[in-house]
């Protein structure tokens, strides 16, 4: 294949920059393999230049998402410079292909700053900062971040759709320790959404909100027989 020889040509000539630049562009995505990042690897650093592997993730990233390999090699080599708030960073920019390894990567390298990564997702996807507080919640040793606050960060942005579908979903389980988040739900929507703080309360999916301020919020939201129940 014309576009493996020029790459290797390109390679033999040592220049590095327009071998990633063919690599990132490759047709289907052919010379993206773990053999062309070995390749890279393999070139010895000179002092005082960035090394060529990291002269090609860096051409992928401005291209797009790496893939599941990409995203485990570059992973490592930042980790191991201690640099993880570039990974931060790109986890965020959602340039990062997410996998077992690398989460197991991830935590062991350092413990990531998860609030600051949710707030970073926020600020330009709502909907995947819904997808990533789940995400957290069904974390191993528990959520990092309190649902209280997460919640509250969806609020402060007047979030309350995005607040209430990660609630609905954490509190499932129905627990009395969730009371305040019941209460809470609860109250968010009969001020703003009463139709679905009626469709939440008519599918009996909580019993341990406070009542008496359940029943006013509903009397004031027209929801007499609710307040009545």
């Amino acid at each position: 294949c014309q576009v493996v020889q020029r790459f290797q040509e390109l390679f033999a000539q040592t220049k590095y920059k327009e071998a990633a630049e063919l690599a990132a562009e490759s047709p289907q995505g052919i010379l993206r393999t773990p053999d062309t990042v070995a390749k890279f690897q393999s070139v010895p650093v000179q002092a005082g230049q960035t090394p060529p592997l990291l002269q090609y993730f860096g051409t992928l990233l401005t291209r797009g998402k790496l893939n599941a390999f990409e995203s485990l090699e570059l992973s490592r080599l930042v980790v191991n410079q201690n640099k993880k708030n570039l990974l931060e960073n790109w986890l965020a920019e959602d340039k990062l292909e997410c996998s077992e390894e690398l989460g197991d990567l991830v935590k062991v390298g350092y413990a990531p700053d998860y609030l600051f990564l949710l707030q970073t997702i926020l600020r330009t996807d709502p909907q995947g900062a819904v997808n990533f507080a789940l995400m957290m919640s069904q974390m191993e040793g528990g959520c990092p971040v309190d649902y209280n606050t997460i919640t509250d960060l969806f609020l402060q942005r007047n979030l309350i759709r995005e607040a209430t579908a990660f609630l609905l979903d954490v509190l499932k389980p129905n627990l009395p320790e969730h009371a305040f988040l019941q209460t809470k739900v609860l109250e968010i929507n009969l001020v703003t959404f009463p139709n679905v703080a009626d469709a939440i309360l008519a599918n009996g999916m909580f019993s341990h909100y406070d009542r008496p301020r359940i029943a006013q919020l509903c009397e004031k939201a027209g929801l007499y027989v609710r307040a009545l129940q």
